[in-house]
């Protein structure tokens, strides 16, 4: 830990109660593969105060003590949403490098490893995934034919075949330009949903998260390429998150992919030790 401060994990679980089912598949997998310091890293569970007790228990059955932040959450959308409040909380401040997952995930390996690496304090970290010509990553708020209303230093760096990045899992430090980052992304969001009147995106929050982090110049989408995989559905050495993002709500294809790898991970660890 940096300067005496620890690290955190935090999720978000709002209005499908079905989804605590995959929070308990994520948390079983972080405490029988994830090697998780206590001593060292906190959870947080983003929710309302109708689901937190089937999650509380959940952590207690598991040696978990979740910590919880309640906020007023009443659509998916707003839901989808809810990883950029993170730094409302009100203990935010004990924290130094936080990882945001989605609850499609599942841990394989010591998670301890993604938190001792070396990221900057400028820059959000995520995988890399996509192109930012597709409305799945923010294509339709980049003018790319008229390049001139894009920033000065991006209009020879960023185009529409420019890689983007999977905002399932999101790495980042306690710091003003991440606060500031996140707080834009918030007003982006008011301003087009609630003041435009527009419809939210069909894949929810991920367009505004990545626009916004690449016309800042905010983002790394390389640190977490050999750690975190979308849509691998066998075991390999070196990945720590695996992510199950086969369509936002889409609960029963989640919980199916989530159990068939889970089975796959009993079966290949108990090989392992015999």
């Amino acid at each position: 830990m940096e300067n005496g401060k620890r690290n955190l994990i935090y999720m978000c679980l709002f209005v499908n109660a079905d989804y605590v089912n995959l929070l308990e598949l994520l948390l079983r997998s972080m405490k029988l593969y994830g090697h998780i310091n206590l001593e060292t890293t906190d959870i947080l569970v983003l929710t309302d105060e109708g689901l937190w007790p089937r999650i509380e228990k959940i952590g207690c059955d598991l040696g978990f003590p979740l910590k919880v932040f309640f906020l007023t959450i009443n659509t998916k959308w707003e839901a989808s949403c809810a990883r950029i409040e993170i730094f409302k909380y009100e203990d935010i401040d004990m924290y130094d490098k936080i990882l945001y997952l989605d609850t499609d995930i599942l841990i394989n390996r010591d998670i301890n490893t993604i938190f001792a690496l070396d990221i900057r304090a400028d820059k959000l970290h995520a995988k890399e995934e996509g192109q930012l010509g597709s409305v799945w990553w923010g294509g339709q708020f980049f003018n790319f034919a008229h390049r001139r209303t894009l920033p000065s230093w991006s209009q020879t760096k960023i185009n529409e075949w420019t890689m983007a990045f999977c905002a399932g899992v999101l790495f980042f430090r306690n710091s003003s330009d991440m606060k500031m980052l996140f707080s834009i992304i918030g007003d982006h969001i008011n301003t087009y949903i609630h003041v435009d009147k527009n419809p939210p995106p069909e894949f929810w929050d991920q367009p505004f998260i990545v626009y916004n982090s690449v016309i800042h110049d905010a983002y790394d989408n390389k640190v977490l390429h050999d750690h975190v995989v979308n849509c691998e559905y066998n075991i390999k050495d070196n990945y720590i998150v695996y992510h199950f993002p086969v369509g936002p709500g889409h609960y029963e294809a989640k919980m199916g992919s989530m159990t068939a790898f889970a089975l796959k991970q009993i079966t290949y660890y108990t090989a392992q030790t015999e």
